[in-house]
């Protein structure tokens, strides 16, 4: 009954158009539903992949990096054990000297 009160004044009046059925069909709400939900899913699991080889990377490369580092390490441990042989043998002339 609103319809025909808004309608602006000097507008034909018609009776009502015969309604039609626009419900949604099954298969049109399974789409609606469904196409957004094996999207989302899709995405997570392409991100999921992409994170997972970055972090494989990144990974790597800490190994790479720490294993650098302890060859450095271990040359100047190296390096420092045998100035102190050096020195301790030095120690011992001296004290045979004496």
């Amino acid at each position: 009954m609103l319809k025909y009160l808004t309608k602006p004044i000097g507008a034909k009046t018609s009776a009502p158009a015969q309604e039609k059925n626009e419900d949604m069909t099954n298969e049109q709400l399974y789409l609606a539903m469904g196409v957004p939900i094996l999207f989302n899913g899709i995405l997570a699991v392409v991100i999921t992949t992409l994170f997972s080889a970055r972090l494989s990377d990144m990974r790597a490369e800490f190994r790479e990096l720490m294993a650098a580092e302890r060859r450095t390490t271990d040359a100047h441990f190296k390096h420092i054990f045998d100035k102190l042989e050096e020195l301790d043998t030095r120690l011992e002339r001296l004290e045979a000297k004496g």
